[in-house]
């Protein structure tokens, strides 16, 4: 019997990866409370953010504007990270809402921004924690494990399909990166390649463009079709 090979998953992140994590947040997730997050997208989404307000802090108008815009996705992105690690995600969105709306209130009322300060430190030590096997405590409409489970019963059939699909149900939020990555990594092994090579490198191709799998991934599985 052949040796099964699978592919490598935990690749650094590249400033393009980064962005597209930070896009998806703010656009498709905007206001997806259901489901995970995982650590890795909660910090990519918090810095990034983070980033931007020291940017616009010489703008203050703007800075403003920046935060209004982005309270409904760090609520969002707070309950499910929240969630993911094994709390209630409504924690998520009380803890944020307090630490925005205090903050704003402390910049003219100095007391206010203490309490900000202590709800900021108290969601960052809860969103810090890993993930745990969340299944029974995320809402049913995310169904994680059951999505998980159903694009793996298509593998054998259409490995890339399955992968694509499989990256739309992580961009809906029912997924976390961690769960996304195991998940693949059981799709994407050499005996589901199998079949045209010229074909397979196709889908291969659109599934990088797609931003579902690394520029690594696509040359490693390309060299495992083209064996």
């Amino acid at each position: 019997m052949s040796e099964t090979t699978t592919t490598v998953v935990n690749q650094p992140l590249s400033f393009n990866d980064v962005m597209g994590v930070f896009w998806n947040t703010l656009t498709k997730n905007y206001a997806t409370f259901s489901g995970t997050a995982s650590r890795r997208e909660f910090w990519i989404f918090f810095f990034v953010s983070l980033v931007i307000e020291v940017l616009l802090i010489i703008i203050f108008p703007v800075l403003i504007i920046y935060y209004l815009a982005t309270f409904c996705p760090f609520m969002a992105i707070s309950a499910r990270r929240v969630r993911d690690a094994g709390y209630d995600g409504k924690w998520g969105i009380v803890l944020y809402a307090i630490s925005l709306i205090t903050s704003l209130i402390g910049m003219v009322f100095l007391p206010f921004s203490l309490i900000g300060l202590g709800t900021a430190i108290a969601l960052i030590v809860i969103c810090a924690l890993p993930s745990v096997n969340s299944g029974d405590k995320v809402d049913e409409n995310a169904l994680p494990t059951q999505a998980a489970k159903a694009a793996q019963k298509q593998a054998t059939d259409s490995p890339t399909k399955s992968v694509k699909e499989l990256y739309e149900i992580k961009t809906n939020g029912a997924l976390s990166d961690e769960e996304y990555a195991s998940m693949k990594a059981k799709i994407l092994i050499a005996e589901n390649l199998q079949g045209s090579a010229v074909t397979k490198i196709k889908e291969l191709k659109e599934l990088c463009e797609l931003g579902a799998i690394t520029e690594d991934e696509f040359a490693e599985l390309k060299s495992i079709v083209l064996r």
